[in-house]
C-alpha cells in the first residue's frame, strides 16, 4: 500500500502500535511490543521559503534479535534520499529507544534572487540537518548476538548538508557533513 496525502500544511501524525511473539531455535517463545509515532509537516515560513521536517521517535518493549530493532538508515548510494542517512553506513546503528529528525529548508531563491544575473537561472538554496540518538539495552545480545560493527548513537549522530537546488530545473546538488 502507499499513502497519498492531499496537499495542505496540517501535520500528518502516525501512531504504531505492534505486539508479537517470536520463537528462536531454543524452542522458547518470546513476546515483544514496539510503540512508533511520527510527525511530519511542511511549513510555509514566508518570504524565507519552506521548511519540511519528519520527526519520529520510538520504543521496543522486551528482547528481541537484531533484525527486529530499529535500524537507523543509511544510503550507500550516489543518489540523495531525505529519509536516510547520507554519510551513515547500513547497519551501523540500532535502537530500543530512539528519536529521529529529518528536517530539510528549502529557501526558495531568499539568497539568489538577490543577485543581477543569476536570479534568472532560479535557483534555490537548501539546507539540511538529519539527526538520531537512542539507547540500546543489553537483553537484545542474549536472544541474537548483535554484529560487530552495530551501536546505539548514544551520543546525537548529526549530518548537516547546504545546497542549490533547481538547477536546470531537474537537478540538485547538496553537500553533506557528518
Amino acid at each position: 500500500f502507499q499513502r497519498f496525502y492531499i496537499h495542505n500544511y496540517k501535520p500528518v501524525i502516525t501512531l504504531g502500535l505492534e505486539g508479537g511473539a517470536y520463537k528462536m531455535q531454543t524452542g522458547d517463545y518470546h513476546h515483544y511490543g514496539k510503540v512508533h509515532l511520527a510527525v511530519r509537516q511542511r511549513v510555509p515560513l514566508g518570504l524565507a521559503g519552506e521548511l519540511s521536517y519528519l520527526a519520529e521517535g520510538g520504543c521496543i518493549f522486551g528482547a528481541v534479535p537484531y533484525p527486529m530493532l530499529e535500524i537507523m538508515h543509511g544510503n550507500q548510494t550516489w543518489a540523495f534520499d531525505h529519509y536516510r542517512f547520507t554519510l551513515m553506513d547500513n547497519l551501523e546503528f540500532a535502537a530500543d529507544r530512539y528519536v529521529t529528525l529529518y528536517a530539510l529548508w528549502n529557501m526558495q531563491g531568499l539568497l539568489f534572487n538577490r543577485i543581477p544575473w543569476v536570479n534568472r537561472l532560479n535557483l534555490r538554496e537548501i539546507v539540511s540537518c538529519k539527526m538520531a540518538y537512542g539507547t540500546l539495552s543489553q537483553q537484545h545480545s542474549s536472544i541474537l548476538a548483535l554484529p560487530s560493527t552495530m551501536k546505539a548513537p548514544s551520543i546525537p549522530y548529526l549530518e548537516v548538508g547546504v545546497g542549490i537546488a533547481n538547477i536546470l530545473r531537474v537537478c540538485t546538488v547538496q553537500s553533506v557533513w557528518r
